[in-house]
């Protein structure tokens, strides 16, 4: 068995597969309402040499369409947010991306019908996620809150999206993030197959299909980078690089958020995660599971296959000592064992898909409804997350052209 960091362990498909054991979910869906949170790059989607080709298929979209009317749903990606959204393409999710620095929560939806009496519209709230209030756009302690609304698509009987709440972390390094991604496709543009991938908040460099003499020199770069840029870290993926801005924020974080905004999660910080010399064995599943299994009437589950998503795993595991534990688990995607803080695996985005379908068909046969509470956006009780300086805009970046040249793939990936 591989050695195990922490609390994390060893998970095998044959013993933690979660299709394998959906009659636990089955019996959880009794009795709670679930939150569904998902990686994109080799969760939804097989990894694939080039980032811009890593496409949802049009039968992966309609899962989460029809996993979106039954569970909270959202995508939690290293992909930028003007990325991710335009890969899924599926409105009333939350969207967390470049790893959780840029999120956009599911807006106030309305169901629009014509009145011919009046000739008017009208308007009720149907089974929003997130309570918007109706207010012009702002910003404050981070939070910004931009209009979404598109008066076009007031048509007979349609869902419009009115408003949507947006939270960015570390907004100030934007302007150090850019001078970052052009020195770094400068220097990477000399070793064959190495792709500098900006993804806003993190700048990606891909050594997938580098010749593997050359995998020295592209560590050299990113690492001269990381130490000429005062705030900035460097993360390991697969077979790709991320530098970041160098504060406490990541997927863990997002999931939170998230979870605060839509007023599930759990804030009490003396609910004790299980004992510290409890060693998460095979065993001991059903343990991590019913940790807080009557403390709270929601139930997150995140499914991902990167380093990155362990840091959204520990939310449920009482492993991150930063935020208080929530009910929950995080499922890997891997088809081989590796040290984890999830509890259950899948082998591929195949059965990931497979399993999505599981639970929306319980969803449908179970009349089930997202979970949902009503929020300020601007957080009550003040929980904003302010470890780090609020969004700043730079004069110098125009970041609406800059998101749009990358969706056009004039800014290469």
């Amino acid at each position: 068995m591989t050695e195990s960091i922490g609390r994390s362990r060893d998970l095998s498909l044959s013993d933690n597969n979660a299709l394998g054991n959906f009659q636990f979910f089955e019996d959880l869906l009794h009795s709670k309402q679930l939150v569904i949170l998902l990686d994109y790059d080799g969760t939804l989607t097989p990894i694939v040499n080039d980032p811009s080709k890593a496409l949802i298929t049009p039968e992966v979209r309609e899962v989460l369409k029809s996993l979106s009317k039954y569970y909270t749903t959202g995508i939690v990606t290293g992909r930028s947010l003007a990325k991710i959204r335009k890969f899924v393409n599926v409105p009333g999710l939350f969207y967390a991306g470049s790893h959780g620095f840029d999120i956009l929560a599911p807006t106030l939806r309305k169901t629009c019908t014509k009145n011919p009496s009046v000739d008017s519209l009208d308007c009720s709230e149907n089974d929003s996620h997130v309570n918007s209030t109706r207010s012009s756009s702002f910003s404050t302690a981070g939070i910004e809150h931009e209009r979404v609304d598109s008066t076009s698509d007031l048509k007979n009987g349609n869902n419009i999206d009115d408003f949507g709440a947006r939270y960015q972390v570390a907004g100030e390094f934007l302007p150090t993030l850019q001078m970052i991604r052009s020195e770094a496709s400068k220097a990477v543009s000399v070793i064959p197959g190495a792709e500098v991938e900006d993804n806003i908040y993190s700048i990606s460099v891909h050594y997938r299909n580098c010749p593997r003499e050359c995998l020295p020199q592209v560590e050299e770069i990113v690492f001269a980078l990381k130490d000429k840029y005062e705030g900035i870290r460097m993360k390991n993926g697969k077979e790709v690089y991320e530098l970041q801005p160098d504060v406490q924020w990541n997927k863990g974080y997002a999931v939170m958020w998230m979870l605060d905004m839509l007023g599930l999660s759990v804030k009490d910080q003396n609910l004790s995660p299980l004992a510290e010399d409890e060693h998460l064995s095979n065993k001991s599943i059903e343990a991590i599971a019913h940790n807080f299994i009557n403390r709270s009437n929601i139930f997150t589950i995140f499914i991902g296959d990167d380093k990155s998503d362990e840091d959204a795993f520990k939310v449920f595991t009482g492993d991150d000592e930063t935020n208080p534990q929530q009910p929950g688990i995080g499922i890997l995607v891997s088809e081989f064992s590796r040290p984890t803080y999830a509890t259950y695996m899948l082998p591929n985005p195949m059965k990931v898909e497979e399993f999505l379908k599981q639970l929306v068909q319980f969803g449908k046969d179970r009349n089930l409804r997202p979970a949902h509470s009503y929020t300020n956006p601007s957080f009550k009780n003040g929980l904003a997350y302010r470890l780090t300086p609020p969004r700043t805009n730079s004069p110098d970046l125009n970041m609406e052209e800059i998101e749009d040249k990358m969706i056009a793939g004039t800014q290469k990936a």
